[in-house]
This record gives structure tokens, sequence and C-alpha cells, in this order.
């Protein structure tokens, strides 16, 4: 998983901005979230996601699974599929992610096509 997140933060120009690559950093991120009972973490040969399932602050009564990490550079279907699917068992309502359409517009038509739909844009500031 490391290597996934390697990969993604390679591709990711903007991400360097944030701080350096931190391997053993990555490593433990996965493992907090692999041992938390709200989190959700899928990888396959080269593709990764995870996720942190917590109430809607508005909506409490509804669940969203928060996207902490994805990568899948051939668009991987499966993977998306299946982290709705066990998402939707562990009880969320909803699945939330951020994407690199910035700088690959094809990820928009993607997700369109997945049943996803924009609801906000995100942005970032050094403290």
């Amino acid at each position: 998983m490391v290597e996934v997140g390697r990969a993604f933060y390679d591709l990711s120009s903007g991400h360097a901005a944030l701080g350096e690559f931190d391997a053993d950093g990555v490593a433990r991120t996965i493992r907090l979230l692999i041992d938390s009972s709200n989190a959700l973490v899928l990888v396959g040969n080269g593709v990764g996601i995870g996720g942190v399932m917590m109430p809607l602050y508005y909506s409490p009564g509804k669940l969203v699974m928060q996207e902490v990490f994805w990568f899948a550079p051939k668009f991987a279907r499966g993977l998306l599929k299946e982290f709705h699917r066990e998402s939707k068992e562990m009880g969320a309502s909803f699945v939330m992610l951020s994407s690199l359409e910035i700088l690959h517009p094809s990820i928009g038509r993607f997700m369109t096509r997945m049943g996803y739909h924009p609801l906000e844009r995100r942005y970032v500031m050094e403290l």
C-alpha cells in the first residue's frame, strides 16, 4: 500500500506543496485505518482506497464513508464498486470522494458514469 501512496504522490504534483512523502507515516496511517472499526481499506494490484465512516454533521442519522485516500490509475471500477458495497454493509448512506479532476478532466466523466455528482470543491491553505 505504501507503493500505491508513492504512485499517487508522484502523479499528483500539487500534493508536494503539502509535504514530503513519508513512507513510514503512510504505513502507520494505513495500520490505524485497518485497526479502526469505522474505517475501510481495500487494496489490489497497484490500486487502493481507504475511508472513514462518520455521521453527516447536519443529518447525524445518516452515515457517510469519507475517502481518506484512493488511487486507481486505470479507473478501477471494481475497486469502487467493492468500496460502495462494503461501505453500505457498514451502514453508510453515502460515499464522498475527492479526485484529481483538476489535473485529469476525464476523472470527472468517469465519476459521473459511476453515479457520483459534484458537491463541493476542495481548497487547501498552508497554516
